[in-house]
């Protein structure tokens, strides 16, 4: 199994993500009969297309990503070993990594949030929350979804002056 993350194995604690999920219900045991590669491009998307096609290298029999970059580097590297996404907040099918979320047709599936289809929603509850607020920045992040233009498109209704700020570097700490 090889792992492609953005960031790196440090956590802000001191700790390190380089944690093995528990597989042992399924049979599994790391070192046994399990071996998980882990890759970090330490915050420099530009590392990893070389990262999956190392993995690829390797002979893993599943790539698992958390981002867009990772996704694309990975369905760049191979178009045969299954690459799970988890926890994404983009549309992989707007991007072209599967046909649809009920049958992607190609090599790439997993888990996602519908972050965007939320927007409009999220946007409604806050103007109920605090009537009287007529300005709301919204941070946008440059490794993850553009949140921007479907918070403006939620905002046409409700009026509110909308500051955008796209953070120069990923929030996201490498």
């Amino acid at each position: 199994m090889g792992w492609a993350w953005v960031g790196n194995h440090k956590l802000p604690t001191g700790g390190s993500d380089e944690q093995p999920p528990d597989t042992s219900q399924l049979g599994y045991a790391e070192g046994q009969n399990l071996i998980i590669e882990f890759r970090y491009a330490e915050g420099r998307t530009e590392r990893l297309p070389g990262l999956a096609a190392e993995l690829i290298r390797l002979n893993v029999d599943v790539v698992v990503v958390a981002s867009d970059p990772a996704t694309r580097a990975a369905k760049e590297a191979s178009a045969k070993v299954p690459i799970v996404m988890v926890g994404v907040n983009y549309d992989p099918v707007e991007l072209g990594y599967i046909a649809c979320l009920a049958r992607p047709g190609t090599n790439v599936t997993g888990v996602l949030f519908l972050h965007r289809e939320l927007t409009a929603k999220r946007l409604e509850f806050f103007k109920e929350m605090f009537p009287a607020v007529k300005r709301m920045a919204v941070l946008s992040d440059p490794q993850g979804i553009d949140p921007l233009s479907a918070v403006e498109a939620a905002n046409r209704s409700m009026g509110l002056q909308l500051p955008g700020a796209r953070a120069a570097k990923s929030l996201v700490s490498p």
